[in-house]
């Protein structure tokens, strides 16, 4: 007994023809929705809805129910069918033709649901990514912000203590004054106007000739203006001068403090926005 004729007297008519009828389609295309799913990567399931798979698969069954229950026409015989118009009368012809249009269907509406599900999925992504990038920026930002408050209170505390040095020493240099330049010595060592004349100029920024020494004759004569007196104005300048330098100074600080603490700023929100 051959191959052929046990399976012809165990199997129903035209099993051979299995491949033409409509259950057997759904049930097909069943099989392969649910391998499909089955093997697909865990990357590409993440785009689709958990439900898609099952959905696919049970309308591939509620097709072939269908067809199972239809009368669909015998095939004619090879010579005949092959040159036969297909008979456009039958629902099964029209069940063929809608399991075909099913199949392409759903792989046209996957590859579309799929692409606007990567789209999407990307544009979520980037989104969240600048999302992330902001944030890690706008602490950075915090963070420099804070970092220059605490710089600047630093800088600050620091020129007020030496502010304060500096004027408590000129305040008691100017009262040591009278103990080296005492009243005595005033009266011995008078000040030429002379020299009067060409402090105060130094003093005002303009030339020696432009000002006169007040009750001064001439310039050899004595100056009415005690060395003491002098002396004090001097400490009290010079003063001034270190005051101004240490501003100057703590000012150079604090722009170089603000410059590095904004490159590493800089730095910072380049290597959260990468």
């Amino acid at each position: 007994m051959g191959l052929k004729t046990f399976l012809n007297a165990r199997l129903v008519p035209n099993w051979h023809q299995a491949w033409r009828w409509a259950s057997m389609q759904g049930m097909a295309l069943a099989i392969v929705i649910i391998s499909a799913w089955s093997i697909m990567p865990a990357s590409l399931l993440a785009y689709l809805p958990s439900w898609m798979g099952k959905a696919l698969a049970i309308l591939a069954l509620l097709f072939a129910i269908v067809g199972r229950m239809t009368r669909q026409p015998q095939p004619a015989p090879v010579a005949v069918r092959k040159f036969a118009i297909p008979d456009l009368t039958g629902i099964g012809t029209w069940l063929k033709l809608a399991s075909y249009l099913a199949t392409a269907g759903i792989a046209a509406f996957v590859a579309v649901y799929i692409t606007n599900a990567v789209d999407q999925r990307t544009i979520a992504d980037m989104k969240a990514a600048q999302a992330v990038a902001d944030l890690n920026a706008q602490l950075a930002s915090d963070k420099a912000s804070g970092d220059l408050a605490a710089m600047a209170q630093k800088i600050d505390a620091q020129f007020a203590a030496d502010f304060s040095a500096i004027t408590v020493l000129t305040q008691t240099q100017i009262k040591e004054v009278t103990r080296y330049v005492t009243p005595d010595i005033d009266r011995r060592y008078p000040l030429a106007c002379g020299f009067v004349r060409v402090r105060d100029a130094a003093i005002i920024g303009t030339d020696p000739a432009n000002i006169a020494a007040a009750g001064c004759s001439d310039d050899a004569a004595a100056a009415p203006v005690a060395a003491s007196v002098v002396s004090a104005g001097d400490v009290s300048n010079y003063g001034i001068c270190h005051e101004d330098e240490l501003k100057a100074h703590a000012l150079q600080v604090y722009v170089a403090q603000l410059l590095s603490t904004y490159e590493a700023y800089r730095l910072s929100v380049t290597k959260v926005r990468k």
